[in-house]
């Protein structure tokens, strides 16, 4: 899950993610001016040259870690014509996806994550697809779909967490936050069905 900056004033020597981000935005990204057209809402898009995907990738996960998503989904935007390149590597590509998936999520921009679900294969046997395509559902009251989602990230994660538990509780930790998560859903959903038939039962007294 995503730390948030922890806001204390320390003035001490900066930190790796600092480091990084700062000198990747100044010389590794260099982005030319012309906004190129996009079916994306958001930031504007910019062609990208000369891109380290690797460091793409760094730096969003940095963004993450110190609770900066608007700067993770803005550099998914602006990066998108090079991550969806044919010459950029498939597994980093969707890793850069999820990254901004879950910033797009922690901000509320529901039809930025939307448009950034669109993009993780239904097909593929990864948790992160079934996992935001379950948040998405129960926000947008799509019930049944939010269940099935929830069931198929179940299942990914029991083929998954025995194995990592065997390794070491490090290993399986990001799985058993999933674990969790996956049940507060469950919890989101079952209120928002609640509260549904609340309303349709209150409309249907008040129009006999």
């Amino acid at each position: 899950s995503s730390l948030e900056a922890s806001g204390v004033d320390y003035h001490g020597p900066p930190s790796p993610c600092s480091t990084t981000t700062s000198s990747i935005s100044a010389s590794t990204i260099s982005t030319i001016t012309e906004e190129s057209s996009s079916h994306l809402s958001g930031p504007p898009q910019k062609v990208v040259a000369a891109v380290d995907v690797n460091a793409i990738l760094g730096t969003m996960k940095c963004l993450d870690a110190l609770g900066q998503w608007q700067e993770v989904v803005d550099l998914s935007f602006n990066t998108w014509q090079v991550m969806h390149d044919p010459s950029t590597d498939e597994k980093l590509r969707k890793k850069v996806n999820a990254v901004a998936t879950n910033a797009a999520w922690q901000l509320g921009q529901w039809s930025n994550m939307e448009k950034l679900v669109s993009e993780l294969d239904p097909i593929e046997q990864a948790i992160e697809g079934p996992f935001f395509r379950a948040v998405l559902a129960v926000h947008q009251n799509r019930f049944i779909d939010c269940e099935n989602e929830i069931e198929k990230a179940r299942m990914l994660l029991q083929n998954t967490l025995s194995a990592l538990m065997a390794e070491s509780y490090k290993r399986a930790y990001t799985s058993m936050i999933m674990v969790q998560q996956l049940s507060e859903i469950e919890e989101v959903l079952e209120f928002k069905k609640l509260e549904f038939h609340q309303k349709a039962s209150t409309s249907s007294s008040s129009s006999t």
